[in-house]
């Protein structure tokens, strides 16, 4: 676990190239991005949970649908965490959450559990009434998926996202990456301050960075 600020942790997931985001409120806990099966998302919960012990993990949210970030949803369903997503995605998340189990039974497969959805659309703020984040949905413009969601930190400054930035020493104005761009002309158009960038996913190859200053986005892609 690596703390960010006061409200921000990163759960850095070595072993599978992932970094899982908590965000701490006044009574209750948000979890982003939980990769690849039941066992992975289990011990994110688990280091979650000693960020503080009382608060419950009220929400769950992934970025896309794909696997490195919906995978390990099941024991989060379990624990009572309320879903965030498009209803575009329910159905998927379903055919997830109802998925037998029998070989190697996790929580939910023991304990069966309904999944909870609350709806995103276009952006939703969650909040305690002094901290807040916004979900905001970018979709097509990610140049990845029709899904895509980022997170935004007004107080930080900071957007978490999942796999759009990639920029190392070698990147220039004319190899940059089509979702790099797409994500960063998303910002443009949502008029957001940002500072810094924080990726998921890959993070740990010594050719790829895990924080990104936007000024250094910018200058490839303006």
């Amino acid at each position: 676990m690596e703390q960010y600020s006061e409200n921000i942790y990163f759960i850095n997931l070595h072993h599978c190239g992932t970094r899982s985001l908590a965000v701490e409120f006044e009574d209750f806990i948000l979890v982003a991005e939980a990769p690849l099966n039941s066992k992975y998302g289990r011990q994110l919960v688990e280091e979650v949970t000693k960020i503080n012990s009382t608060k419950p993990i009220k929400y769950f949210v992934f970025g896309h649908f794909h696997p490195h970030y919906t995978g390990g949803i099941r024991p989060f369903v379990h624990k009572g965490s309320k879903i965030l997503c498009l209803d575009q995605n329910q159905d998927y998340i379903n055919s997830i959450v109802k998925s037998k189990h029998t070989i190697q039974p996790d929580s939910l497969a023991l304990e069966p559990k309904e999944v909870s959805f609350e709806s995103i659309f276009q952006a939703k703020t969650i909040s305690d009434g002094s901290y807040y984040m916004t979900i905001h949905h970018i979709g097509k413009k990610s140049k990845h998926t029709n899904d895509y969601l980022i997170y935004y930190f007004p107080k930080e400054k900071l957007i978490f996202e999942d796999d759009l930035v990639w920029i190392n020493d070698k990147t220039t104005k004319d190899n940059i990456s089509e979702l790099t761009v797409g994500f960063y002309q998303a910002v443009m158009d949502l008029n957001l301050e940002v500072k810094e960038v924080a990726q998921n996913w890959s993070v740990f190859d010594e050719s790829d960075r895990m924080i990104f200053k936007f000024s250094d986005i910018e200058k490839f892609c303006r």
